[in-house]
């Protein structure tokens, strides 16, 4: 495995082989403990039955058969195994999944013929090498098998078989954004694994239910699957690893719903499960990573600053710092630094993104966009309108032919555009993007943070261009929006309300802009986000002809 890693030639190579192999070495450990135990629980300490030893052990031996199928895969691996392999390691052939005799007492036993035990076996291995060839990243090969392995699994005659085998082949599908396929797979799995009293199954599927309903930004898609795994969890019993990954999936359907408090705090409870698990793995610096970009939403800097750099200093250990992923750290932290000033240090952090990702995912990889984005930010600021322009369109471009001209991360870059050519002057242009953008921002409704934020830029559009009144009205949606979204005192509240303020000077309304201000700055309240924003509202206040109260 580890001469296949190296003949790959990719500058991360060496290093996801040395994660690669702690976590197989780890997991050795952890299956060679479990058999003891499970042997001196019948032999030894009298406390479990012959029968418990044989299910215990039948469990074990599902766990090498996947551990042996993905190191298989991983002998002959190439450029999109090796990029998955630290991460995906992580989750093959969990042994202590075989001490919980509860559960493993409610799974359909084995049946008793010697053929059809053969036969479920040798569709397990099946399975086992099609989940291999998945987490390597081949979905499509997993496909082209999936219809002969479910017809295998059927014929075995065994529930929980058949609801694996249903689902590897319904998250290749996912995979390939065939989602109604996909979808109508994992709901006969769970039939199957309900109905093979396998509770330990029907977890992960609803797990992986929540991820790619967050992924499709379907959140009443997730709610009712993280319920599932709530309950199921409970019936389970304590078990980090498991509390751990959900909670993890649950902060990224949060994220997708802009349910960025929750977020932070299921987030902030990967965290501390995973740093018990494993303070070293890769998994932990996921959940930072999650969690980094939760507090980046709300602008929460300084946290958001340190989870990323805690992120990345994992990741870079586990994985190398030339590996696809730690672009997106860099991105993440770039985005921190930039909101708290440090503009020098945000640009090497964009720019090491955009190097990592050119020569690892090639220049229209759905990365590039965002990093782009952030980069033609800091020309924006500065003053350089036309550099931000080019920029921008080339990482609109790049959205567009990734994600689709309707995701909504289209709006980002598009949003930004606007705001340029509104700012270079070119109106027309301006108002055409930004007008573009907020029909994205609402389709799904009109009360999302992102609706608000591009009512924003088109507020200040209007602005530059003279026409308060649009302005204001913008304004007053985008306020709307967030306390529709994120609560009546949320912090966010402030810029819209700063706006505001501006509009209603336009329109000369000097006392609705002293109210205005006055309720940006009481929206403020404490909070360390946005210095930049406050030192504006306080500047707004003090140039007030009436003056305004300290």
């Amino acid at each position: 495995m580890q001469a296949a890693f190296l003949a790959t030639h990719e500058p991360y190579a060496e290093a996801s082989y040395r994660e690669v192999a702690r976590q197989l070495d780890a997991r050795r450990g952890q299956w060679e403990a479990m058999r003891r135990d499970s042997c001196e629980a019948t032999r030894v300490r009298r406390e479990q039955s012959d029968t418990m030893m044989d299910v215990r052990a039948a469990c074990l031996e599902r766990q090498r058969t996947d551990i042996a199928a993905f190191v298989t895969e991983l002998r002959a691996v190439d450029a999109e195994a090796l990029r998955n392999a630290p991460q995906a390691v992580a989750g093959v052939g969990d042994p202590t999944r075989c001490g919980d005799v509860g559960t493993l007492a409610r799974r359909a036993p084995l049946p008793a013929g010697a053929s059809q035990r053969s036969a479920i076996a040798a569709v397990e291995r099946e399975a086992a090498a099609a989940r291999a060839r998945l987490l390597a990243g081949h979905p499509r090969d997993v496909i082209a098998g999936s219809e002969q392995l479910i017809a295998g699994a059927r014929a075995a005659g065994y529930r929980p078989v058949l609801a694996e085998a249903l689902a590897v082949a319904a998250e290749a599908h996912a995979h390939v954004e065939n989602a109604d396929r996909a979808d109508a797979l994992y709901r006969e799995a769970l039939l199957a694994a309900d109905a093979g009293g396998d509770d330990t199954l029907r977890f992960d599927f609803h797990v992986a239910l929540i991820r790619a309903a967050a992924i499709r930004e379907r959140d009443a898609d997730a709610v009712p699957h993280a319920e599932q795994a709530e309950a199921l969890l409970a019936r389970l019993g304590a078990d980090p690893r498991r509390a751990a990954i959900l909670a993890h999936s649950r902060a990224h359907a949060d994220w997708a719903a802009e349910r960025f408090a929750d977020g932070i705090r299921r987030a902030g409870e990967a965290v501390k499960l995973f740093e018990r698990i494993d303070p070293a793995g890769i998994e932990l610096a996921s959940a930072l990573h999650m969690r980094a970009i939760l507090e980046d939403e709300l602008h929460d800097d300084t946290n958001s600053l340190a989870s990323e750099e805690r992120a990345l200093a994992i990741a870079e250990r586990a994985l190398g710092p030339q590996h696809p992923s730690i672009a997106k750290m860099q991105n993440t932290l770039g985005a921190a630094l930039h909101r708290l000033r440090r503009d020098d240090e945000a640009r090497q952090a964009y720019e090491k993104a955009l190097a990592i990702t050119e020569a690892t995912s090639g220049p229209q990889a759905a990365l590039m966009g965002a990093i782009l984005d952030n980069l033609a930010t800091l020309d924006l600021e500065a003053g350089k309108f036309d550099a931000a322009i080019a920029t921008l369109r080339r990482a609109v471009d790049i959205a567009e032919k990734t994600l689709g001209a309707e995701h909504s991360r289209m709006l980002m870059p598009l949003g930004r555009l606007g705001s340029a050519l509104s700012r270079a002057g070119r109106a027309a242009e301006a108002e055409a993007t930004l007008k573009r953008a907020l029909a994205i921002a609402t389709k799904p409704g009109p009360d999302s943070l992102l609706a608000a934020d591009i009512r924003k830029a088109l507020g200040k559009h209007y602005l530059r261009v003279g026409q308060p009144a649009q302005a204001r009205a913008e304004f007053l949606e985008g306020l709307r929006a967030i306390e529709a979204s994120q609560g009546p005192s949320s912090v966010l509240r402030a810029a819209p309300l700063k706006g505001l303020g501006d509009a209603e000077l336009a329109l000369g309304k000097s006392a609705a802009a002293l109210d205005a201000y006055q309720r940006a700055r009481a929206a403020m309240g404490s909070a360390t986000q946005f210095p930049k924003l406050r030192g504006e509202i306080e500047e707004a206040l003090a140039q007030m002809p009436s003056g305004a109260p300290k």
